[in-house]
């Protein structure tokens, strides 16, 4: 029948031979074979593994920790295939019902998993041409934009290559979408739709941003800005990074949602960016890449 000795009792073998005491002298004296003292001494002698000293018992530790990460990256990653390795140690770290993994952890176990974010290349929109005179940038110059609101419109394709219209309502400093709407025509009642649902639901701007569309431009949406005592600023002509905000939250929306998808109907468009704004505001890791 094998004995089976404590570790503690292991170590002070490993320690005593360490000191100068022979594997064979242990043996006489303590009753486990040599072998067995041998396997011990080899476990706890260092090695170096990525500059580090290591030993053979830290690196199956290790080795049976990393095991145990793998299915739960794989998870987070089915949940959230947009995710970079970033954002998954991330998750990680904000989650307390989950293990902490570091980045490198992560990125090291995503290459075994061969598992990358899934990110496609985008479609071609419809070319727009502005012909209205350009109306004055109020925010240009601004560097507190609590008081500014910014607003866009954004373009989706169904499988059947006909389009569908995204207009957005955003707050630029909180990072969080205030209305949206979205229709099969991209008309001046779409957009002041989006605009009615922010200010429906929130305390209005000072300010709301948009460029020179001619939804925008329309009478129908300044009458609206005009009832509520809102300012309209426009961007300049070709200068899209004015409602750079805006601007940015659509490509992550595309990135992370539309280009992932193959929507047969505006129905399926609907629920599925519905659900995708209510997980930007409420959910979504934001500040790594």
């Amino acid at each position: 029948m094998s004995i089976r000795y404590s570790q503690d009792f292991k170590d002070s073998l490993v320690k005593l031979h360490q000191e100068g005491r022979s594997l064979k002298s242990l043996a006489e004296e303590f009753g486990p074979s040599k072998d067995s003292i041998a396997i011990w001494v080899k476990q706890a002698t260092p090695v170096m593994i990525h500059g580090q000293s290591k030993t053979l018992k830290d690196v199956k530790r290790l080795e049976k920790r990393r095991e145990s990460l793998k299915p739960y990256i794989l998870d987070v990653w089915k949940t959230f295939k947009f995710y970079g390795y970033r954002r998954i140690a991330a998750y990680s770290q904000l989650n307390n019902d989950c293990p902490k993994i570091s980045e490198y952890m992560t990125l090291k176990l995503r290459r075994e998993l061969g598992i990358r974010s899934r990110m496609q290349k985008r479609y071609r929109k419809p070319k727009t041409v502005v012909t209205v005179a350009q109306k004055p940038n109020l925010i240009r110059h601004l560097h507190d934009l609590s008081g500014v609101w910014q607003t866009d419109i954004t373009y989706i394709q169904l499988t059947n290559h006909r389009w569908v219209y995204l207009a957005t309502v955003l707050d630029p400093e909180k990072s969080k979408v205030l209305g949206y709407k979205i229709g099969d025509t991209m008309t001046a009642e779409l957009a002041t739709s989006a605009l009615q649902m922010a200010l429906d639901k929130h305390r209005k701007p000072l300010i709301i941003h948009s460029d020179m569309g001619s939804q925008y431009t329309s009478a129908e949406f300044n009458i609206k800005c005009q009832n509520y005592g809102l300012k309209h600023s426009y961007s300049l002509k070709g200068h899209p990074y004015d409602n750079g905000r805006m601007e940015a939250f659509h490509s992550i929306l595309k990135r992370e949602e539309v280009y992932l998808k193959a929507y047969q109907t505006l129905t399926e468009v609907q629920a599925a960016i519905g659900w995708y704004i209510n997980f930007y505001n409420r959910n979504r890791i934001s500040n790594v890449a």
